[in-house]
């Protein structure tokens, strides 16, 4: 089996430290859901049932 992969150079390796950095700089502050969201969406797609029929394509039925 013959390899064609380079090393990458001492001197590009430098550049990208340096460009990962500035991304890691510049990127914006992200705000997350709450606890209490995430549980509730979770807790809505445990009762979350859906079923065939005949008449119309699907039934979603939420059980509480």
């Amino acid at each position: 089996m013959i390899k064609t992969s380079t090393l990458p150079t001492t001197s590009s390796l430098k550049n990208t430290e340096t460009s990962e950095t500035k991304e890691e700089i510049n990127l914006p502050a992200f705000a997350e859901p709450s606890a209490l969201s995430i549980n509730n969406i979770l807790n809505y797609s445990k009762s979350l049932k859906i079923f065939k029929s005949e008449f119309v394509k699907e039934i979603e039925v939420v059980n509480s």
